[in-house]
């Protein structure tokens, strides 16, 4: 079985000491995709970088709302420069986020910061990498947490990629979905959902068409609990478990027994085919084939 991974960080530095044995292990467990997105413009090289090393990497490079008010004033014609320069570049990740408005959980997070990005920024921000991923015809690996009022006004609002947007870890309400499915959005599903108090959002999977479910790790953030958690973990120099990207199999596993898929291939297959044919284009393409 051969699998990718809509949306990690493997360029994030806390993965540093696994990353070169553990890309092998990826391989030999029939991972060879992942979706690596940036977040700021300090580790947008770092995406290429690998990119370039690996052919099985789709980078796609955005400015996080955490890093709004990081931005330098050349951020936004780097990322054009990016993303008019590599055809199989994403936009991502990129979105809104109300949890970091109060300045103490933002400071907790982001020390170094000046104070946590106003809505309005975030917004303004938000609508202009919609409208590059709109341009140039490249998915969207969005973010949002606690403003799931503001996203759906600017998805209704926004011009869009044709190929779709990802709502990468889908938390919003039930209620939401029919309308961003209109928009032409896909949803992954995240193993960090796989705990008791997030009933509410194990429906929502429960219930999506087949062809607008992917599967994502986000790792090093969001593990899956440490009963389901089947790989190596890997911990920081501060001694913090984080997330390995070798728990997409056991959250694949998982999805499929949330939708009753008695055959687990043809799940992979589909979650294989929505997510080279119609949202990451060629570098997707052929996952089957090679």
């Amino acid at each position: 079985m051969r699998l990718c991974d809509a949306h990690l960080h493997l360029q994030d530095p806390r993965l540093a000491p696994w990353l070169e044995s553990g890309l092998a292990e990826l391989a030999a467990l029939g991972i060879d995709g992942a979706v690596v997105n940036g977040t700021h413009e300090a580790d947008w090289n770092d995406v290429a970088n690998l990119a370039a090393r690996l052919t099985w990497v789709v980078p796609s490079y955005g400015l996080h709302p955490w890093q709004v008010g990081k931005r330098s004033d050349g951020w936004l014609r780097d990322l054009k420069h990016r993303i008019k320069s590599d055809p199989a570049a994403a936009v991502g990740e990129v979105g809104l986020d109300r949890s970091i408005l109060t300045p103490s959980t933002f400071h907790g997070n982001h020390p170094a910061s000046p104070g946590p990005p106003s809505m309005v920024d975030q917004i303004d921000v938000l609508r202009v990498q919609l409208a590059l991923a709109a341009e140039h015809n490249r998915a969207a690996s969005i973010h949002c947490v606690r403003a799931w009022a503001e996203m759906k006004s600017i998805l209704a609002t926004s011009l869009l990629p044709p190929r779709g947007v990802l709502l990468h870890a889908y938390s919003g309400p039930a209620a939401l979905v029919s309308a961003l499915l209109d928009k032409g959005a896909y949803f992954s599903f995240n193993g960090y959902f796989l705990r008791p108090r997030f009933q509410e959002r194990l429906k929502v999977f429960a219930a999506l068409p087949s062809d607008r479910i992917l599967v994502e790790t986000d790792a090093p953030s969001l593990a899956p609990p440490d009963t389901l958690a089947g790989f190596r973990s890997v911990e920081s120099t501060s001694g913090r478990t984080l997330n390995h990207p070798a728990n997409l199999l056991p959250t694949v596993r998982e999805l499929a027994a949330l939708r009753r898929v008695s055959v687990l291939r043809q799940l992979l297959e589909a979650i294989l085919q929505r997510l080279g044919v119609r949202l990451l284009g060629r570098h997707g393409l052929d996952l089957h084939a090679r």
